[in-house]
């Protein structure tokens, strides 16, 4: 197969949906040799912050001298972001290969139908043992009980924010979706974790206990303190658990406060599975300097103009960036914002929206070429539903049909000290930086998630 043959057999095995299950997984990594059990893993799950956090800790242990590989989701332009090496993404001939090795292990299998993401995790798994990864670091996809990646038996659980998301799969209330999560945490496995709403951390600490698995919650057992963002974000790290540990002046290259936590996370939990002790502080200052978001708070120079592309595509991610947002108006950094929207059409339209009206007084609607997203027409009826009846006289809100539309749109409005911010899903965000020049590699293949 040709990897554009090889991709379109794996976004078809999107028809078979999202079943919720490790049957499937289990199997197929039975008959690969259970690579998941060749190299130690850490499991990531939470409604926000699984990527940052998956990425700094990822480059915190690499740094430390381990062969390390990371597994997220979604990707933003290309396939392969989702699947590295020390940072080193999978190549498309290894895509090629591997899929071709697994689609002919299952090809007489009638009984084994894997979904997409399903076979992806095997790929993953199978890639990162044929590579003698010493480490590596896996988000969930979506919840984490019956995930595909809940597969793996890791050294640690880390649980990032939790908040109302794929309610449709996960449950209709925060306790529901938090035992969804809390489902990744194993027998006598540490488990991290930020300073959750109290009915998640509840869900959390009763599921630890039944597990004997140690639970170190952040603002409980390890702290930051001294925040300021100023052209990134700056803080003092310190923990009380396992050992004491403090880290002063640590800096990341990335704008929203709501980074520390996900920092404190990764830091946390480098300290509990390093098996070097007491980890170097310049090696891991230097690391997470070094880290890049993309897709999170991440400001690109483009045609003179400041581009932030963000995929908030819930309503906590929406306050975060909204509280981003006004620190960068507040601080003088920029004079304002102007916001290009694009949303899912299985997202809660109104919980991104909302906030972001409160940042900024010109909104362009905009659709990504992705049949899930949401019309121009229901966000114009969103937004309305947010303004009143009579609007807002002071919102300028403009229409448009495609995302290239609406990033000319931004540049026409705005000047040097303005930044233009595109949001509401990381496939709005992919496809403006695909219009924005960065290479797209079979970008109208694209996943049903």
């Amino acid at each position: 197969m040709t990897y554009r043959e090889t991709l379109q057999y794996l976004y078809n095995l999107t028809k078979h949906g999202i079943k919720l299950g490790l049957k499937n997984t289990q199997s197929l990594l039975r008959i690969l040799g259970n690579p998941e059990k060749q190299f130690n893993s850490i499991h990531i799950a939470g409604t926000n912050g699984k990527g940052s956090t998956a990425r700094m800790l990822a480059k915190l242990l690499e740094a430390s001298g381990y062969k390390t590989a990371l597994f997220t989701s979604p990707h933003l332009v290309s396939f392969t972001e989702r699947i590295s090496i020390n940072g080193a993404e999978i190549t498309e001939e290894d895509v090629v290969r591997i899929t071709g090795r697994i689609r002919d292990a299952i090809r007489d299998r009638a009984d084994l139908q894997p979904t997409f993401f399903e076979f992806i995790t095997a790929l993953a798994f199978y890639y990162f043992a044929e590579n003698s990864v010493q480490w590596a670091v896996v988000e969930t996809g979506m919840g984490g009980r019956f995930d595909a990646t809940n597969v793996l038996m890791p050294r640690a659980s880390v649980i990032t924010d939790i908040g109302m998301d794929h309610s449709e799969f996960l449950g209709e209330s925060l306790d529901r979706i938090a035992c969804e999560k809390a489902g990744i945490i194993k027998e006598s496995v540490p488990v991290i974790t930020t300073n959750q709403k109290k009915e998640a951390m509840d869900v959390i600490k009763t599921k630890a206990e039944e597990t004997g698995s140690e639970l170190y919650v952040y603002k409980r057992d390890f702290f930051t303190e001294k925040e300021t963002e100023d052209r990134g974000i700056f803080f003092d790290f310190y923990s009380k658990r396992p050992f004491e540990f403090t880290l002063k002046d640590v800096g990341l290259t990335i704008y929203g406060r709501h980074q520390i936590r996900n920092a404190a996370l990764s830091l946390q939990t480098l300290l509990l599975v390093s098996d070097q002790g007491r980890p170097a502080p310049e090696v891991i200052l230097k690391a997470l300097r070094e880290v890049r978001f993309p897709g999170r708070s991440d400001i690109r120079r483009i045609n003179q103009r400041d581009v932030m592309f963000d995929g908030a595509h819930n309503h906590d991610a929406s306050m975060a960036l909204s509280r981003t947002l006004r620190g960068l108006i507040d601080s003088g950094t920029y004079e304002s914002v102007v916001l290009v929207l694009g949303v899912m059409s299985d997202k809660d339209t109104r919980g991104i929206i909302e906030p972001l009206t409160e940042v900024s007084d010109t909104l362009i609607l905009t659709r990504a070429s992705y049949e899930r997203s949401a019309s121009v027409k229901r966000l114009k009826e969103t937004l309305s539903e947010i303004l009143g009846v009579n609007g807002n006289p002071k919102v300028n809100t403009i229409q448009t049909d495609t995302v290239e539309e609406a990033l000319k749109e931004a540049e026409r409005l705005t000047g040097e000290r303005d930044l233009i911010v595109v949001t509401g899903s990381f496939y709005t965000a992919g496809e403006a930086l695909e219009v924005c020049g960065y290479r797209s590699v079979l970008g109208d293949l694209r996943e049903v998630r």
